[in-house]
């Protein structure tokens, strides 16, 4: 404050209170009340913003503070004011408010900034107080607080040279003020934290864990509320007796080693994982734990998020596994590998059950033969790019494998059905049977704008190889869908594909695609048919390379050859121009007359 020159300040009076301006800034820098003055105001007239949290002077008398609303911050330290009791804003709406002679900014929640004039013995009331920042309680010597429970975050030296800050803990104890955890006895290898009252809301930042190896607390909630700042790999003993609910659990991530009381009737631990009482049922794994996981044997359900931001790169399942609940895998960004055992039947069960959702170390999985069912949107969002089918899989549901990487895939004979966007993105899909499962059109093709992405999606069958339009209207899809499950009008159907596509050329090269490789009478007369439209579009293209395997399909007139030549010809296709001339040569009863 006091390095600039006079000449880069500016000094304004008002009411016995004298505000030193920086006149680049505009924002108050320093301050000087005379002798008696009770009640100090700011407003944007004497500076922007105010930047006296560095000041060393102080001023008793001041009682009261005026914060009007056109201020647009405010930076002063409780010592300068130590005897304010009351502190007014003009506006509720503005970035500051009171509360008796707290100050508290509106940012995200409203945050302390100061606590003025607390003797010892006094109560400090933190109602709607959801942060705490630096220096909030500097020079306060209360140190009993009240309705602390909204406040979910506290600065690392929110209660530097205070009472609370000087209070030292237990052995293996800590400090509490309200509902915040203040500070443990860092040398203690376990704390054991005082919450049988009330739950914990709030930890202050820079508590130093290094030498901690187990925390006990009475309450899962004290757990739950501090999870983010809790050590992941520290043991949590927990006392409480009484049943975590869904949206507890739900929450509760990451998940800790926990140890809990034999007097819980609702749960159980083992190796650190919360169990149903019977052991049936895994409620959450440790986040923390790495490498290979073997889900305990006895496990019969996998309950939701019980693996949300699992460390584990390899997950067994055990034979007694039958049902994963929705979302129980997600987050699991290390997952590479997951034996599904020799038990389970369904993977995921009901409406999106997102198993695997954005696991994406997850690139290859062999779904085992006793497998019936995969789930709807069972491995959305994976980065799976091979996956393993076996005989006994009959179903896959909705969105099973959407988002993944998946370009080829090989369906079991005993698929029957296969559900919507399963697998779009394919370029190729091999059967081990001659019928197509039910909803195989919907399942691999795509209803959007055609991107730059191949055009047909090649289908490999026993008997025969076709190939289906990549791009299709979601009710064209459907039609053909249901025609193909028809026996009297599969085969018909196989051979007109192509005219799914939802644009006319899309069609034509799918047409092209399949007179190429798996020719039949139809596609050669639909391609002679619009073999104009064809030829329009390559020209159009400048495209002479399709134009000429087009040609090479042989299916073209003498007067098309003709017709084609010439206007090759005016666009300079001298390539093309070659490749119809040998054409011509091989067209019986040719009277062509062009030459190069």
């Amino acid at each position: 404050m006091g390095s600039l020159s006079k000449k880069m300040k500016k000094r304004i009076e008002e009411d016995d209170v004298i505000y030193t301006i920086d006149k680049n800034s505009g924002d108050c820098i320093d301050i000087d009340v005379k002798p008696g003055v009770e009640e100090v105001s700011f407003n944007a007239s004497f500076g922007r913003e105010y930047l006296l949290g560095d000041c060393k002077k102080v001023f008793p008398d001041v009682k009261k503070i005026v914060i009007d609303y056109s201020v647009y911050d405010i930076d002063i330290s409780n010592t300068l004011f130590p005897n304010v009791k009351e502190v007014e804003c003009s506006s509720w709406y503005g970035k500051y408010i009171k509360s008796g002679n707290l100050l508290l900014r509106n940012d995200n929640g409203q945050i302390l900034t100061n606590v003025f004039g607390k003797r010892e013995g006094e109560t400090i009331d933190l109602k709607y107080v959801t942060k705490i920042d630096d220096d909030a309680f500097s020079g306060c010597m209360a140190t009993k607080i009240i309705n602390s429970g909204s406040v979910t975050s506290c600065a690392e030296y929110a209660f530097r040279n205070s009472a609370i800050g000087d209070l030292k803990p237990e052995p293996a104890g800590a400090v509490i003020a309200g509902s915040i955890l203040v500070n443990i006895d860092e040398t203690s290898e376990n704390i054991i934290l005082p919450d049988k009252r009330v739950s914990l809301t709030a930890m202050r930042d820079g508590i130093n864990f290094d030498n901690v190896k187990s925390i006990t607390a009475n309450r899962a909630q004290t757990v739950i509320n501090l999870r983010y700042k809790l050590p992941v790999g520290i043991k949590i003993i927990l006392k409480d007796k009484s049943y975590i609910t869904d949206e507890q659990l739900s929450g509760w991530s990451p998940f800790p080693i926990l140890e809990l009381t034999e007097e819980n009737p609702y749960y159980s631990t083992k190796d650190g994982c919360l169990l149903s009482k019977d052991g049936l049922v895994l409620v959450k794994y440790p986040s923390a734990i790495s490498g290979t996981v073997h889900i305990p044997d006895g496990i019969e359900t996998i309950t939701s998020y019980a693996f949300i931001l699992s460390e584990a790169e390899e997950i067994y399942f055990p034979d007694s596994l039958r049902v994963l609940m929705p979302k129980c895998f997600w987050l699991c960004n290390k997952l590479q590998k997951v034996d599904f055992g020799h038990g389970i039947e369904e993977i995921g069960i009901g409406h999106d059950c997102s198993l695997f959702m954005q696991c994406s170390m997850l690139h290859e999985i062999e779904i085992p033969s006793q497998v019936r069912i995969i789930g709807e949107s069972a491995f959305l969002g994976t980065a799976i790019s091979k996956v393993t089918f076996h005989e006994g899989l009959t179903q896959i549901m909705d969105y099973a494998f959407k988002q993944s990487c998946i370009k080829e895939v090989t369906l079991p004979a005993s698929l029957k059905y296969i559900g919507r966007q399963s697998f779009p993105g394919m370029d190729s899909v091999t059967l081990s049977s001659d019928n197509m499962p039910y909803g195989i059109a919907e399942a691999i093709t795509s209803n959007t704008t055609p991107d730059n992405s191949s055009i047909y999606i090649k289908i490999k069958k026993p008997a025969a190889t076709v190939f289906m339009p990549r791009y299709i209207v979601t009710a064209d899809a459907v039609t053909l869908d249901t025609r193909l499950a028809i026996p009297s009008f599969r085969e018909k159907c196989e051979e007109l594909l192509y005219d799914y596509g939802m644009q006319p050329e899309i069609k034509w090269k799918t047409a092209i695609k399949t007179m190429e490789e798996c020719p039949n009478d139809a596609v050669k007369t639909y391609l002679r048919r619009v073999s104009k439209n064809i030829i329009a579009m390559y020209m159009e293209l400048n495209d002479e390379t399709g134009l000429i395997d087009f040609i090479k399909l042989g299916i073209m007139t003498p007067k098309a050859l003709d017709d084609t030549y010439k206007k090759a010809k005016e666009k300079g296709f001298t390539t093309v121009m070659a490749y119809i001339c040998e054409a011509q040569k091989d067209t019986k009863g040719s009277n062509s007359s062009f030459s190069l």
